[in-house]
């Protein structure tokens, strides 16, 4: 299929149309829920992210791929995560959206770019290894499922020691829930070596209460309880078939009850009647025994392919392509030499006023 034209749509004009604009997204077979626009919306409220959609049209006047931008204004930082998304798997337009991504960064003058490919997509660019993330299939029946856990996984006996000790789950009903589960994950994060003062971490409160607002029909929330006590939690998120493990809770004083081992287990079976075919069990750290849970359960590893460019390098990637993009090199000048110029105004004054 032929490619007629590209459109990218700003910040502004996005929150007016962001209802037609996700039907649009969603109807493409490939995806992420990090390239949603309610995704999008989410980061927007919590740390005031700039959104931008770039859509691709083909011959049939029809979008067939997009891809969502979000640009910190305050740091310059422009990213993309787990893009893009596509009518049918093409090499060649995915080749043109990472180039595209490039561009538009450009034109945002954005002072670093981070683009992250979604696992399973294949380009001609260059990427390099960015991560790796742990890939579960589930579009088999259970009783497959479960007789691929081995013995030595200790999956099995995990999941049965949780049913034999009065460990029960249920999905997230009242606003009660969702703050048990913010506090088990601040304590996971604490006891995993993770700052909470990072700004995700920082903000997870607010997160969280977005996701539930604004991905109603995008996640599940599910605790683990013994008698009246929370134990364990698993946040999904989820969007076409594919969903993404993306925060987990566990009071450290319960482990002997192999909770999250049960809600692993469970988690599958709902996620399978959702219609989902892939779980992403996200980063995994090949060289940290931390990641060991979730190594378990993954049939592949595959890597997290992107890039991560600054200013002066991202502007040599961009003109080596595009040679003839002269007002480019002209903002570009532009740029270095205020900064240059600012650079010496602030160094003199500090040796003047020393």
């Amino acid at each position: 299929m032929s490619l007629i034209k590209t459109k990218i749509i700003k910040h502004k004009d996005l929150l007016k149309g962001v209802d037609y604009l996700e039907k649009v997204v969603n109807s493409l077979k490939i995806g992420s829920i990090f390239q949603s626009l309610r995704w999008g919306l989410t980061l927007h409220n919590v740390f005031g992210y700039e959104i931008y959609l770039l859509l691709t049209y083909g011959s049939n006047s029809e979008v067939v791929a997009s891809l969502l931008f979000l640009r910190d204004k305050y740091t310059g930082i422009v990213f993309c995560i787990d893009g893009p998304c596509l009518s049918y798997p093409d090499r060649q337009l995915v080749d043109s959206l990472v180039r595209a991504c490039k561009r538009v960064a450009y034109a945002l003058r954005a002072k670093r770019l981070e683009f992250r490919l979604l696992p399973g997509l294949e380009t001609s660019e260059s990427l390099q290894v960015l991560s790796f993330r742990g890939i579960k299939y589930i579009d088999k029946p259970l009783g497959e499922i479960w007789r691929s856990f081995s013995k030595k996984s200790h999956v099995r006996y995990g999941v049965k020691r949780a049913i034999r000790l009065g460990v029960k789950i249920y999905e997230a009903r009242s606003f009660q829930d969702y703050l048990e589960h913010i506090k088990l994950s601040y304590e996971s994060k604490i006891h995993g070596g993770m700052s909470p003062h990072t700004p995700e971490n920082r903000n997870l409160p607010k997160i969280i209460k977005n996701i539930a607002f604004y991905l109603r029909e995008n996640h599940k929330l599910f605790l683990a309880r013994v008698d009246d006590k929370i134990i364990a939690t698993a946040l999904w998120l989820y969007s076409n078939s594919r969903a993404y493990y993306y925060d987990v809770g566990m009071d450290r004083e319960y482990k002997e009850y192999y909770a999250p081992y049960y809600l692993m287990w469970y988690s599958i079976e709902k996620l399978r009647l959702l219609g989902v075919k892939v779980i992403d069990l996200m980063k995994i750290d090949m060289s940290s025994s931390k990641s060991f849970f979730k190594r378990k359960y993954s049939d592949k590893i595959l890597p997290n392919k992107g890039f991560r460019t600054t200013k002066p390098s991202f502007f040599w990637l961009y003109m080596r392509r595009y040679p003839y993009a002269i007002r480019a090199y002209k903002m570009y000048a532009s740029f270095i030499f205020k900064y240059r110029v600012l650079n010496l105004i602030s160094r003199w004054r500090e040796k003047w006023f020393t």
